[in-house]
Formats: C-alpha cells, sequence, structure tokens
C-alpha cells in the first residue's frame, strides 16, 4: 500500500473512521512503517484516557506488548462484560 503521499490528518481520520481495531489497518500496519509508528501514537493516547475511565487496566501480556494491543484487548474484555 501506497500511504507515503498521504497527509498524517487523512491517515488519522481512515483510523478514525475505521477504528483502531480494523483487522484491514492492522495488517497494513505490519508492512508500511508510517502506519505502524501512527497506529502506536493512536494507541498510546487512547490507553491514557483508558486509564483516566477504568479503574483497573489488563496487564501486558509480554513486555514488547504494543499499547495498542493492550487498548483493544482491554476494550474487547470490557465490551464482553457488559
Amino acid at each position: 500500500p501506497n500511504l507515503s503521499g498521504l497527509p498524517q490528518e487523512l491517515i488519522l481520520k481512515i483510523i478514525s473512521y475505521l477504528g483502531p481495531q480494523s483487522n484491514s489497518l492492522l495488517k497494513m500496519a505490519q508492512v508500511h512503517k508510517r502506519l505502524y509508528h501512527t497506529m502506536a501514537q493512536v494507541g498510546d493516547a487512547m490507553l491514557l484516557k483508558a486509564q483516566a475511565n477504568f479503574r483497573m487496566l489488563l496487564p501486558k501480556l509480554h513486555p514488547l506488548e504494543s499499547t495498542l494491543s493492550l487498548f483493544i484487548r482491554h476494550i474487547r474484555c470490557y465490551t464482553d462484560i457488559q
């Protein structure tokens, strides 16, 4: 995928429209460095918001687990409980 020419704002709008848990975005992020770094920034920001709104967050499964992965696991677990 050629995302190199897209402005950062457009990439962020695509992520917000599809959602950071979109399988397509996650698979593209595995092969595209710029999208990977953008998704990581989104994960960092979303995890901070989750920490402010929830009493307890899930622990990391592995020291190298990304904040995006941790956030997605947390949201999936929370939605399963409700």
